[in-house]
This record gives C-alpha cells, sequence and structure tokens, in this order.
C-alpha cells in the first residue's frame, strides 16, 4: 500500500510541483532546456513501465485546477517579464520557450478536458486558458465541428493520408479558424475582440516586449497542438452509403496510444477512441479500447516521429487497414 500510494505521488504531484516551485522562484537558465530533455527524451523511455491510474472525481479535478494554477501563474511571469529590461535575450528565449511548451503539452489538454465538462463554470476556465494560448475558436472547432465530422473532408483536423505534417499544421490552423467563423460568427466576433481587448492589456501593461513574448509562446503552443491533433485521426475516413450519409463515429475512426508515462502527464491524451465514443467522460474514466488503431509509441514519440514525413510514411501507413486506405482522403494540400 505505501509503494502505492509512493508511486502515485511521485507520478502525479512531482511534476506540478516542480514546475510551480520554480515559477515562484528565480529559476536557473537551464532549467527550460532540462525541462524539454525530461519531456521530449527521458518520458517516453519510462513508457515501457506501467504507472498507477488516478481514480476518483474527486481526485482528478483536483489535479486540472493545480494545473490551472501553474498556467495562470506562468502567463503572469511571462508577460511581467516585458518590463524587467535588465533580462537578457539568451534569459527570455527559454523562458518563453518553456511557456509555450507548457502550452501545447498541458495547457491545451487541460482546457480540452475543461470545455468538455457539463459545468459551466469549468467550461468558462476552460475557454479562459484558450484565450491564454491566442486560440479561443478552438472551442467552436473541436466541440461543434471536430466530433461531429471527424474522418470526414468536412473536419479539417483529421489529417489525410500522405499529408506531412508541414502542409497539415497550415491547412488545419486556417481551415479550422474558416469553418469555426462560417458556423458562428457572432461567437467568433465576441471571441476575438476580447482576445484583442487582452493583447491592448497587456501592451499596456508590458510594453512590446510583454506582447512580442505572449504572442511567440502562443504560436509555439498552437505548433504543438497541431501537432498532436495531426496524430490523433492520421489517414482514417468514415464511408458514405449511396445517399452521402456518413456512417457513425466508431472506434476505428481514431487512434489510441496505450503508452501510460505519457498519458499520465497528458490526462490520458492518447485514449483518444474512447473519447470519441463518450466524450464527456472524465479523463480518469477512458480506457483503451477494442477496434481502434494502436500506435507503436507514446504521444512524445509520435510528435517527434512527425517531424520527418518519409519516416512518419513509412512507419504509420503500413498501420492503416488496407480499406482504409484505399477510401483514404486523396486531396493532399
Amino acid at each position: 500500500m505505501f509503494y502505492g500510494i509512493l508511486k502515485s505521488t511521485i507520478t502525479y504531484i512531482v511534476w506540478p510541483v516542480l514546475i510551480l516551485s520554480l515559477l515562484l522562484t528565480e529559476y536557473p537558465i537551464w532549467f527550460p532546456y532540462a525541462l524539454f530533455f525530461c519531456l521530449y527524451v527521458t518520458l517516453p523511455l519510462f513508457d515501457r513501465f506501467k504507472q498507477p491510474q488516478l481514480s476518483g472525481d474527486l481526485a482528478s479535478l483536483a489535479l486540472l485546477l493545480i494545473w490551472l494554477v501553474i498556467i495562470y501563474l506562468s502567463q503572469y511571469k511571462l508577460i511581467s517579464s516585458g518590463t524587467q529590461s535588465e533580462l537578457s535575450i539568451t534569459q527570455m528565449i527559454p523562458f518563453v520557450f518553456m511557456t509555450g511548451l507548457l502550452g501545447g503539452a498541458i495547457g491545451f489538454t487541460v482546457a480540452h478536458e475543461l470545455i468538455h465538462k457539463q459545468s459551466r463554470w469549468l467550461r468558462c476556465l476552460g475557454i479562459s486558458i484558450l484565450f491564454l494560448y491566442s486560440y479561443p475558436h478552438f472551442l467552436i472547432s473541436h466541440l461543434r465541428i471536430h466530433h461531429v465530422w471527424v474522418g470526414t473532408t468536412k473536419d479539417p483536423v483529421t489529417a489525410r493520408q500522405g499529408e506531412s505534417i508541414y502542409q497539415y499544421i497550415p491547412r488545419c490552423f486556417w481551415g479550422a479558424l474558416k469553418a469555426s467563423w462560417r458556423l458562428d460568427r457572432k461567437l467568433m466576433l465576441q471571441f476575438y475582440t476580447i482576445w484583442l481587448l487582452l493583447l491592448s492589456s497587456i501592451m499596456f501593461v508590458s510594453g512590446l516586449n510583454g506582447l512580442l513574448f505572449f504572442l511567440t509562446q502562443s504560436l509555439i503552443a498552437i505548433i504543438i497542438l497541431e501537432m498532436t491533433q495531426y496524430t490523433q485521426h492520421y489517414g482514417l475516413t468514415r464511408e458514405q452509403d449511396s445517399n452521402g450519409k456518413y456512417e457513425s463515429v466508431q472506434a476505428k475512426h481514431s487512434w489510441q496510444t496505450n503508452f501510460t508515462s505519457t498519458n499520465v502527464l497528458l490526462f490520458n491524451l492518447g485514449l483518444h477512441a474512447n473519447h470519441h465514443q463518450e466524450s464527456y467522460i472524465a479523463y480518469h474514466q477512458l480506457e483503451h479500447i477494442e477496434g481502434a488503431h494502436d500506435y507503436p509509441y507514446g504521444f512524445v514519440g509520435l510528435l517527434l516521429l512527425c517531424l520527418y514525413p518519409t519516416k512518419w510514411r513509412k512507419t504509420i501507413d503500413p498501420l492503416l487497414e488496407p480499406a482504409a486506405q484505399s477510401d483514404s482522403m486523396s486531396n493532399v494540400v
């Protein structure tokens, strides 16, 4: 029992406590690089080891809120750094990079979990995170477009077979933006009016430096988000009947990764097929399900692999079923 408690504490508490403590102090300049090394080098190595799963709605919500505090604090420290003229460029680049990395890996994941909640105040907290990374239309594009049209040409988020990550990111970003605008112009105007007010406030408080820091970390976070979305439905499509009606969303229309270390850190983001089957259940209740496509790596390994399109296609395309390959979307931008 003691071993189980100790293991759970290390798994779920050490990361947020470490980052929170460093945000509250003047952390060493090497820390962002060490964080990157831990996330993208050492973490995949631990994916083969079984990790404890979080249980209980209260515990899972508490962990989300702990990370929410860290996200807010990281943004405050970043924006306030714009007024500190004594900081050199070599000091600021790592911090901006770390904040964007935190946003792409954790910020958007927490926001994604919260906007799926039934509670209105939790959804509002999720939306507030989206503003911190300059991507408020994710609420519309994810809930009202992606979950409805996943695996079809009407969903800009579904990556097409043969499409590289470098083709996908601009197509997905602008496609989601335009689709969200067409679907709900009123809400989009509200969202981006608030976002422009946020940018004006940052400019007023922290000057041009603070604004540039904020926009740069937003760009980094968005790129990591789009890389993640690229992997979740790559090459998978829904068939149409003779009347043009799409088949219902099934497990086979999503990829999943059952590598527990990255799933623990990313709130079971790898169990994506189950999420599309039951989008309103909490992350700690998601399970590995039959019928979905299984990746051979965790999310961190996949993000690194997709940077090399030839290697990606050579590794992943053979995992697609022959039917999925033949029916895959052919219009590669």
